[in-house]
């Protein structure tokens, strides 16, 4: 009986050991993972105070040992517990992944750290004001698109209306030559000389009269080829025209008010009575040559013909002189767009910075290389487009591409979120030349800095303080001309009529003037009305920073910038401020009985020497 109990407890025993090693093997793995994760969030509270402060980021200060005293903090033994499950730390390492330096990271905790205080202020300050208007943006850009197209057009119909008249005039001087070939007296009939035999009688007459209509024939060729040419004009203007009406629509047809539109008809009637004209003189030489003698010199066509000339001379100096009046006041408004856009760019060109700016230019350079090497696909630091290029333009061209970057800009900002989030962050934390004179607040730090200019320099990247203000100024006036053109647009269209581009031009003159006088309140650090129909809803230079940011798509210039600007107003170097760590633990537990078996049932576990147990475990975290 004893011995039946010894056989049936004994292995019952050894299970339960081998269970319980088991066990705790189990809970000590879970226990160094719990360890591990503790000793990488411990190292990462080692974060650099200043950069946190003054940037809001968060980096690793911490040399090698530093970095294992933060790490094998958790390890401490806290007395009591679980201490016959507590694994043994026996190696730790702490190493750094990715830096501060790696646009992710970067653009990471750019984001978190302005989740709740970005979408506020850049949905109250931004784009509420825009979608109020957006409409009005897209009827404005469309209005500059449209009328480009049909002053277009009708510049073709009045080329060919020209051409057409030029035609009329060589065929009245080719009239006038064949009226004066059948004007010519007819010849008189040929006389016989003296008598003759019979066979004289019989023989043909040699001595025919010379025909002097003759040449009518010529002339009326020559016609013809006229009459072909000015075809091919009429049916040119007729078909500009037609495609002026097919393009026409409800909301834009009021730019061609006091535009006359002659119609197929007009257009079929000059070709018919040129070509009655034309064909009464071939008929009229047609019967002069079949019968000089008897031609009665009909020569009503001629007259005909001048009566229409005259006429149509009438209505062409009529419509040249009242087109040449529209191209004289385009001209005049013209002079007005391009005197403001000089006293832009004389605005543009005075914009100066101390010496001491100037020169953290010239190191941002050197850093922003840095930097960029360190992110793949960095690049120039110049900007990829043209902050001032509406400026340089022609008027004709200024107004259209003025108006088509407000579209742009209305549906950019519409659909952008993490992007405004980065830009947030750039208007929170680095100085612009109105800070302090705007009233927003501004962190201590940010108002002490010498560079008044750290926004600009994101925004555009050039190496010279002057060149990254002057580039905000022209920006600055080139969404204000817009904004102002498509406002002037509602008062002008009437005042303005018997041209498209006239009626866009005269809005543009009167914009640049207002945008103008807008920029000098902006740059003072005044808030203007965004829209004067809404005054309520205003935009100072800090906001229309965050447009312009947005309009920037190239985030990797624009980190390669900011982290620049930190490490020369800090000191720090983000490539030496880990923000991604890496943390191995390696530890050991003491089992009771069967450790081989113990081990090879759980799979976490290393070998390990006599009855220990190896545990190895890894945890990677970032700010």
């Amino acid at each position: 009986m004893v011995l039946y109990a010894l056989l049936v407890l004994v292995p019952i025993a050894l299970f339960l050991g081998l269970l319980l090693d088991l066990a705790r093997l189990r809970a000590a793995e879970k226990m160094a993972e719990q360890q591990t994760k503790a000793a990488a969030r411990s190292l990462l509270s080692g974060y650099d105070r200043k950069l946190r402060e003054e940037y809001g980021l968060f980096g690793l200060a911490a040399g090698e040992e530093e970095r294992l005293a933060f790490a094998a903090a958790p390890f401490a033994d806290p007395g009591g517990g679980f201490s016959m499950v507590r694994p043994r730390l026996l190696e730790l390492s702490a190493e750094p992944v990715y830096s501060l330096a790696d646009h992710r990271l970067f653009r990471r905790q750019m984001l978190e750290e302005m989740k709740l205080k970005g979408p506020v202020e850049f949905t109250r300050r931004v784009y509420g004001n825009w979608k109020a208007s957006a409409e009005d943006m897209e009827k404005a850009a469309h209005a500059a698109e449209w009328g480009e197209e049909a002053e277009k057009l009708l510049r073709e119909r009045e080329e060919a209306l020209r051409d057409a008249f030029r035609t009329i005039e060589r065929i009245g001087a080719l009239m006038e030559r064949g009226a004066g070939i059948l004007g010519l007296p007819p010849p008189l009939p040929a006389e016989r000389e003296g008598g003759g035999s019979d066979e004289d009688d019989a023989a043909p007459e040699t001595d025919q009269p010379e025909n002097p209509y003759a040449g009518a024939w010529a002339v009326f060729s020559a016609m013809q080829d006229e009459l072909e040419t000015l075809g091919a004009c009429l049916r040119s203007a007729e078909e500009a025209e037609a495609r002026i009406r097919s393009a026409m629509d409800e909301a834009d047809g009021d730019l061609l008010d006091g535009v006359d539109l002659y119609g197929s008809g007009y257009y079929g009637r000059y070709a018919l009575e040129a070509g009655r004209a034309v064909s009464r003189f071939g008929t009229a030489a047609g019967r002069a040559n079949a019968d000089p003698t008897n031609w009665d010199g009909d020569l009503s066509f001629a007259g005909e013909f001048r009566t229409f000339r005259d006429r149509l001379s009438a209505e062409e100096r009529q419509r040249r002189e009242a087109y040449d009046e529209l191209e004289r006041k385009k001209e005049r408004q013209r002079t007005a767009i391009r005197e403001q856009m000089e006293k832009v760019k004389e605005k543009m060109g005075g914009q100066s910075c101390t010496p001491e700016e100037e020169a953290i230019h010239r190191q941002l350079a050197a850093l922003y290389e840095k930097y960029s090497q360190l992110n793949p696909a960095g690049g120039e630091s110049k900007p990829s487009r043209d902050p001032a290029g509406v400026i340089g333009q022609e008027p004709d061209r200024a107004q259209k591409s003025a108006l088509v970057l407000l579209r742009e800009l209305s549906g950019l900002l519409s659909a952008i979120r993490d992007e405004a989030l980065v830009n947030e962050y750039v208007l929170f934390y680095f100085r612009h030349r109105v800070t302090g004179l705007d009233g927003n607040p501004a962190l201590e730090d940010v108002g002490r800095r010498p560079l008044k200019g750290e926004v600009e320099y994101v925004l555009y990247g050039f190496d010279s303080c002057a060149a990254n203000r002057a580039a905000a100024v022209g920006e600055l006036f080139a969404v204000r001309f817009a904004v102002r053109t498509a406002e002037a647009l509602a008062d002008v269209r009437k005042a303005a009529a018997g041209s498209p581009l006239l009626v866009l031009l005269t809005a543009a003159a009167e914009g640049a003037a207002n945008a103008y006088a807008d920029l000098d309140r902006l740059l003072e650090g005044e808030a203007v009305p965004v829209f004067q129909r809404r005054p309520a809803l205003k935009m100072g230079y800090a906001d229309y920073l965050r447009v312009f940011l947005a309009l920037q798509p190239d985030e990797t210039k624009k980190m390669a910038r900011m982290q620049a600007l930190i490490e020369r107003n800090t000191g720090i170097r983000l490539d030496e401020r880990p923000a991604y760590v890496k943390v191995v633990t390696k530890s050991g537990i003491d089992l009771g009985m069967f450790t081989a078996v113990a081990r090879r049932l759980a799979p976490d576990a290393g070998e390990g020497k006599g009855r220990s147990a190896i545990i190895v475990k890894q945890a990677e975290m970032a700010y």
